[in-house]
This record gives C-alpha cells, sequence and structure tokens, in this order.
C-alpha cells in the first residue's frame, strides 16, 4: 500500500537538540540542530521504506513549540 505522507512530530529536546517521532511507525530521530534532523529523517525514511514504491511521497515535520508565558 502506497503511503502519500509521513509525520514526524518534532520536540526540542532540553539535552540534545531536538527529536523527531513518526506517527504510526517505530522511527525515532534525535540530532542537535534542525538542519541536521532534517537530513537524517530523510535517511531514516529511506531505510525503513528501501522499496521506492512503498516509500512515502512526502514526509511531514511537525514542529511542537512549548511556550510558557507569564501572566
Amino acid at each position: 500500500m502506497l503511503m502519500n505522507e509521513l509525520v514526524f512530530i518534532v520536540e526540542k529536546d532540553p539535552e540534545s537538540g531536538y527529536i523527531a517521532k513518526a506517527v504510526g511507525e517505530a522511527i525515532v530521530i534525535q540530532a542537535d540542530n534542525i538542519t541536521i534532523l532534517r537530513s537524517m529523517v530523510r535517511n531514516a525514511v529511506r531505510g525503513h521504506y528501501p522499496d521506492p514504491e512503498t516509500r512515502p511521497q512526502r514526509i511531514r515535520l511537525q514542529v511542537s513549540v512549548d511556550d510558557l508565558l507569564a501572566p
């Protein structure tokens, strides 16, 4: 079955940059910065889906921002 899009939830990791977790798949990536994370996510998806025919057509990174505001 062809998957059109694979979504990753990206969160800031206070200890080591960023963590991206795929929704519905066992793919978790950790990187020091968002540029490296993007490259690592692409490589991980290629490794998880070695057959281009079944590989998702798009990869979406949903970056979660946690802002704490004082009243």
